[in-house]
């Protein structure tokens, strides 16, 4: 049968409360709880009570360890599902930002382009208007006028994206593609493996209760 205490085990990541994490490995009774309560009461809480036997007969160790290993097996999981899901929101932010940023852009060329267009509308229209000295030197200032005016709007076109907010949306995607980078490797190399490590645990914890259990 189950014994008089049990191990605090946390999930171990950087959600852990303080005050769990310092319980982590130690021992409790089951009679006398923390002041908040036994693993996973406290709202939210996500840490489990690793069971100790009390004896070895009857299986009651391999089903304990069992117990334990489908714990170890669900926190694995979860942490990874976590980590995917986070890895996705990140992948969706980046490709967003890789728009804002591209649409900003196109606003700026479509500015330039517009400018120059009525710009150049412009200085036709003064240089096929008399009056200014003759057809020849008239389109001659008024192309010269009509440039001048296209680059005036090719500036508003400039200001329209404004530097520190262009300056942020690329800050920004250096930053999440670096988040990226550090999430993807942690999947690969830490929590995957772990993942793996303990279904094979649980798959030969499982074989040996049932070898006990068919010895009765």
């Amino acid at each position: 049968m189950t014994g008089k205490t049990y191990i605090w085990r946390t999930v171990g990541d950087n959600r852990t409360r303080s005050e769990h994490a310092g319980r982590e490995g130690k021992s409790f009774f089951w009679t006398n709880p923390p002041k908040d309560g036994h693993p996973g009461e406290p709202f939210g809480c996500r840490c489990w009570a690793e069971l100790v036997a009390q004896n070895k007969s009857n299986c009651e160790e391999d089903e304990i360890a069992r117990v334990n290993a489908d714990a170890k097996l669900f926190i694995a999981k979860q942490n990874l599902e976590r980590a995917e899901e986070e890895l996705k929101s990140l992948e969706k932010k980046f490709k967003d930002i890789e728009s804002q940023i591209e649409k900003e852009k196109r606003d700026k060329e479509n500015a330039r382009r517009t400018g120059a267009a009525i710009g150049s509308i412009i200085g036709t229209g003064l240089g096929t208007t008399k009056g200014l000295g003759g057809s020849m030197k008239g389109a001659g200032i008024g192309i010269g006028i009509g440039s001048n005016f296209g680059k005036i709007l090719e500036e508003i076109g400039d200001s329209i994206t404004d530097e520190k907010t262009d300056f942020f949306l690329k800050q920004s995607k250096v930053k999440i593609k670096k988040e990226i980078a550090t999430i993807a490797e942690k999947i690969k190399k830490e929590l995957k493996p772990v993942l793996e490590k303990n279904k094979k645990q649980a798959t030969e914890i499982r074989k040996e209760l049932q070898k006990c259990k068919s010895k009765r």
